[in-house]
């Protein structure tokens, strides 16, 4: 059976763990500390980073992208369009999700005051107005075909939640098609379980301990 080595609340791991569930790839889940990495993850990985799919022959693989990919193609069926172009197109929109993590990064782990933090919201509306315009209007993004893209914006739209506790409004009102996406996403079994029942108190809880603005301010909240 694969092992998917992972964090609980990394939106990485989640994307393979969503994959594996929708496809019913049995899999064995081991979470680590990031904080005490053991040294078979550096062994396994150049980046030291997760996820990391252990393989049932003992290869490893690292970087998520990669490995949904992997997973996809070696199991029936497919969360990838068939068409060429529309695949390509899905997995460049892939890419601002990335964006909006990296963003969402600079919330949490860098943004020491109220003006930085305000630079990042406006940065994050902006691509978040992006997809909204590029959205299908339908259940998922692409229409109402569960993809693999919708499986990446799951695991990001998990954040607005939280991060609009720093806000003056919700994050996601002025989108209505990404208002009905995250519920649809947050609805499905797979999104549901590839993270732990208390996840928004774990991330609360994760986000206090940085040296951030938004460390702050959930902590006097």
């Amino acid at each position: 059976m694969p092992q998917i080595i992972g964090h609980h609340l990394c939106p990485y791991v989640q994307r393979v763990v969503i994959l594996m569930l929708e496809k019913d790839i049995r899999f064995e889940r081991i979470d680590i500390d990031l904080d005490n990495k053991p040294v078979w993850l550096i062994q396994h990985s150049p980046t030291a980073k997760v996820p990391l799919l252990i393989a049932d022959n003992g290869r490893a693989l690292f970087e998520s992208q990669v490995i949904c990919e992997y997973l996809d193609e070696i199991s029936p069926g497919s969360m990838q369009p068939t068409d060429s172009f529309e695949k390509a197109r899905l997995r460049a929109w892939g890419e601002i999700g990335t964006n909006i993590l990296n963003i969402i990064a600079q919330l949490i782990y860098r943004d020491s005051n109220q003006s930085l933090f305000e630079k990042s919201i406006a940065k994050l509306l902006q691509q978040l107005r992006q997809v909204e315009s590029e959205h299908s209007g339908a259940s998922y993004f692409a229409g109402n075909q569960f993809y693999l893209i919708d499986a990446l914006y799951a695991t990001l739209l998990r954040y607005m939640k939280v991060v609009q506790l720093a806000t003056a409004q919700p994050l996601l009102l002025q989108f209505p098609k990404l208002v009905t996406w995250q519920i649809n996403l947050s609805i499905r079994p797979s999104v549901i379980a590839a993270v732990p029942l208390e996840y928004d108190r774990l991330l609360i809880n994760f986000i206090t301990s940085k040296p951030s603005y938004l460390a702050q301010t959930l902590t006097n909240s």
